[in-house]
């Protein structure tokens, strides 16, 4: 019996986005920022350039075409990539680079501490919070207790400090506060876990 032969590994040809990347000298996750801070953009088809469109409850009525930026990459022409090639050259692209180096070491210097604020969590109050003999309690009494109010407050503030490190949040939490806001929210959370311990402590019920 002829053994079938394995077919050859094929290489996906690079896409337009993957050539004009290799043009302009960075990656296709650079690409994005790159264009758009040299104003390679043209408005949002779908929310008219407002970045808002119909509501829903996980995201608001941000524009999903457009992030809610508004804006979309333009179509680049064969002149348009020289002049951008060009004005690279020139060094437009310095300050962007700069702030891009910048948030990089930022985010590099809070995301131990951001992790450390969730392991805060994880071992405190949300420890209690995650005991299995909460499944079958009353829901609608649980909702209102003391534990699940403590948790809340101090999931929140996890999820707040990992926010201030994540690169969609930048825009909306300044990236040189990342550490006061991570430092800030590791305070709230031992606040939260010693009004716990004092609350136990007191003979008052756990839920």
């Amino acid at each position: 019996m002829t053994p079938i032969a394995a077919p050859a590994t094929e290489t996906a040809a690079p896409s337009a986005l993957d050539r004009l990347a290799v043009a302009l000298g960075c990656t296709r996750k650079q690409l994005p920022g790159r264009l758009t801070f040299l104003g390679y953009t043209r408005p949002c088809g779908r929310c008219g350039g407002s970045g808002q469109f119909s509501y829903c409850r996980s995201h608001g009525t941000r524009c999903f075409d457009c992030g809610g930026s508004g804006k979309r990459l333009a179509v680049m022409t064969v002149r348009m990539v020289r002049e951008a090639q060009a004005r690279i050259a020139a060094g437009e692209l310095a300050p962007y680079l700069a702030k891009a180096a910048a948030v990089n070491a930022a985010r590099r210097s809070v995301e131990p501490a951001a992790k450390a604020v969730w392991a805060a969590w994880s071992a405190g109050v949300g420890a209690e919070y995650m005991v299995p003999s909460r499944r079958g309690l009353d829901l609608d009494a649980f909702v209102t207790s003391p534990l699940f109010n403590a948790n809340s407050l101090a999931g929140d503030c996890a999820t707040t400090a990992s926010d201030a490190c994540s690169d969609a949040k930048y825009g909306k939490i300044t990236y040189l506060r990342a550490a006061e806001i991570v430092a800030d929210c590791a305070e709230i959370m031992a606040a939260v876990d010693a009004a716990w311990a004092a609350w136990k402590a007191d003979g008052n019920p756990a839920y």
